[in-house]
């Protein structure tokens, strides 16, 4: 580490002696002043420490400016004399150098994991995460010794076989496709799919919300009530749409058997075209939101999900990314969901990939992420929730 730090400031050293640029020196060369100027630089610890004592003369009256940067420094212009004009009786000139910062992004096979800032110079601290038996570079060079920080880098996990996906049946296609066009090729395939119309949606939900428990009944959404599935013209339950019709993109959406969910009729009466928001309990009103209950607000969020993939909406229409991130973990998928995405699949000829892997929503909208100011794309891109940051399939609170 002491050769390291040495070599650093025989670069710095070099690169200052070159730094000071006179111009328009006076023609009296004989008038020269003599003049020292004190290098400081950063320490890891933010502490300034003296690196050089450089005496200097030149003629009165030469403007002498500093480079405001330079190989993992750049100049507090706020602390130093960055530019002045030789004069007689001059103070002693201080310079003054911060350490650059870079970003260090760290990748699974699951998309981004995190990106952490480190000093120039300061030891790269790499993630600890369970799976993962070690890091490699862009060059795929594995890590076997300490890395200093000069560059924003990339590092990806070195991981244990069985943590990566493999996708089948439906999803087979996406074991040949690189993540960074997941999203996109999951969007391409469950978007050709069978329409069905929302009258049929009345005898199909009595086959994909039927009770696990009891054939000839259906498992209400808001209440997990099991009533006759028989349809009565809507008296005993009817069709709730998830994503609210009136918030929905178009006509033909409304139809679409994932978002239409068996329910209590009061109770889809008292939710409306509510948002939903967070909160626990039974399914209510909170506030000016609706809280769908412990039971279902997995259920929704997946939903949610699929409908921001499948219609290509917004989210903020209908709640919070990260209340629904929430939910996703609280409330993970059960046998009722599975068997509800295999029968619809059944009719409409698409699925509800957030079902089928409930991991894909931690690579889309993965919660540890911070948007860098620079990035250099080498071998694994950024994650579709980064990349998109400006589109529809991204949102801020």
């Amino acid at each position: 580490m002491k050769k390291i730090v040495l070599l650093f400031v025989l670069l710095i050293s070099t690169t200052l002696l070159t730094s000071c640029i006179m111009v328009d020196p006076i023609d009296n060369v004989n008038n020269e002043i003599d003049y020292t100027i004190e290098i400081y630089l950063a320490s890891l610890e933010d502490t300034y420490v003296l690196d050089e004592v450089k005496n200097e003369k030149d003629p009165l009256g030469t403007f002498v400016t500093f480079d405001l940067a330079y190989l993992g420094f750049t100049i507090n212009e706020s602390l130093s004399n960055v530019m002045f004009v030789v004069s007689k009786d001059m103070d002693t000139m201080k310079i003054f150098y911060d350490r650059e910062t870079y970003d260090i992004s760290f990748y699974t096979s699951l998309g981004l994991y995190q990106i952490t800032n480190f000093k120039f110079g300061e030891t790269i601290e790499f993630p600890q995460i369970n799976n993962v038996i070690g890091w490699k570079d862009v060059a795929g060079d594995e890590m076997t010794t300490s890395r200093t920080a000069s560059q924003d880098e990339s590092y990806y996990a070195i991981e244990e076989e069985d943590t990566r996906i493999v996708f089948e049946g439906y999803y087979a296609l996406l074991n040949d496709v690189n993540i960074d066009l997941w999203y996109d090729t999951l969007q391409d395939m469950i978007q050709s799919y069978t329409y069905v119309s929302y009258g049929d949606a009345r005898d199909i939900l009595q086959d994909s919300d039927e009770d696990p428990n009891n054939q000839d009944n259906v498992l209400l959404i808001y209440n997990r009530a099991s009533v006759l599935s028989t349809w009565d013209a809507g008296v005993t339950w009817n069709r709730e749409h998830v994503w609210p019709r009136s918030k929905l993109p178009n006509s033909i959406s409304e139809a679409d058997l994932h978002l239409l969910r068996a329910s209590n009729p009061s109770l889809n009466s008292s939710r409306g075209n509510l948002s939903f928001v967070d909160g626990e309990g039974e399914a209510r009103i909170i506030g000016s939101g609706w809280y769908p209950g412990d039971e279902d607000k997995g259920d929704i969020a997946r939903i949610v999900f699929y409908v921001i993939m499948m219609w290509e909406t917004n989210i903020n229409l209908i709640g919070n990314l990260d209340t629904f991130l929430k939910w996703h973990e609280e409330d993970p998928v059960d046998d009722f969901e599975r068997q509800r995405n295999q029968v619809i699949y059944a009719y409409q000829r698409n699925r509800n990939p957030f079902i089928d892997y409930p991991e894909l929503v931690s690579i889309f909208y993965p919660q540890n992420e911070t948007v860098p100011q620079s990035y250099i794309n080498f071998e694994i891109p950024l994650s579709y929730r980064q990349k998109n940051a400006h589109s529809v399939h991204f949102f801020y609170k």
